[in-house]
């Protein structure tokens, strides 16, 4: 899915975004997208380590990142705060030697902080 698919495209662009640079490899850039409390509690060798963590059963790196979903621009959930802007769950695929697909997710929270759309908050794996 393309960010202007979406209901709420500043999100998708962002969860895209990260996922892309998780899936690449590209820790530091990853780093940058993240909210300033959340650059802080999280390195870019830690976000490494989180993201090998969750895809360390896989054979192959990601190949795609793809089925961006985005909350609607208007949902409300518990412990929202002000500068929100919601919720993208982006997966990334993996090919497995069998043929088949290995998938996982990261799920992120996009808040505008300082007139810029950051990663405020990640969750990773697929539920």
């Amino acid at each position: 899915m393309k960010p202007n698919g979406s209901e709420n495209p500043e999100v998708a662009e962002v969860g895209l975004a990260f996922a892309r640079a998780l899936a690449e490899r590209r820790f530091d850039d990853a780093h940058e997208m993240l909210a300033p409390s959340l650059r802080d509690d999280l390195q870019p060798r830690d976000l490494r380590e989180n993201y090998e963590l969750m895809t360390g059963y896989w054979s192959a790196p990601a190949q795609r990142v793809t089925d961006v979903y985005v909350e609607p621009a208007w949902s409300e959930w518990p412990g929202k705060e002000q500068n929100d802007l919601g919720w993208a769950y982006v997966s990334l695929e993996s090919p497995t030697p069998e043929g088949g697909v290995n998938l996982e997710a990261v799920h992120v929270r996009v808040a505008r902080v300082s007139n810029r759309k950051v990663v405020a908050q990640i969750e990773w794996g697929r539920p």
